[in-house]
């Protein structure tokens, strides 16, 4: 998460009042998010094209503002608005799918049925984890 200085928008907001504006990028690769969700007091706007966003006329205070898009871990920002343009750019830290490996595969039912060569055999399997609580995985390749 990042502030930096950048040309406000081109309207402040009315006196006693203040504006949040900003930009949502890949933390890894720089890139601009669109689409993501951010959420202020009940308030939501979605980040455009370009990764923007942007609120305006809010009293100026302490707020939390939530960053949230799949693939992406959630960012909570605790900041303090004050009267104008405040600009809050914020980086998130893309979701990491952990790698998959198994060993020790054990088949407890088969069944096959014959296949003439211009038939398909369709097969799935289930594979259980033990050490992931329980859960059970199914694979069905086609």
């Amino acid at each position: 998460m990042t502030r930096e200085e950048e040309a406000p928008p081109e309207e402040g907001p009315p006196p006693g009042l203040a504006n949040l504006y900003g930009k949502v990028t890949d933390a890894v690769t720089g890139e601009a998010i669109p689409g993501v969700l951010v959420a202020l007091n009940g308030l939501e706007v979605y980040t455009d094209a370009g990764g923007n966003y942007a609120f305006t006329d809010l009293e100026p205070g302490t707020y939390t503002i939530t960053f949230e898009q799949e693939g992406y871990e959630a960012v909570h920002v605790d900041t303090l608005f004050v009267e104008g343009n405040n600009e809050l750019n914020v980086e998130m830290i893309p979701l990491v799918a952990a790698p998959f490996s198994f060993s020790n595969l054990w088949v407890e039912r088969a069944r096959c049925e014959s296949a003439t060569a211009w038939n398909t055999l369709n097969f799935g399997c289930t594979i259980t984890n033990p050490t992931d609580r329980g859960i059970t995985h199914t694979l069905t390749p086609m």
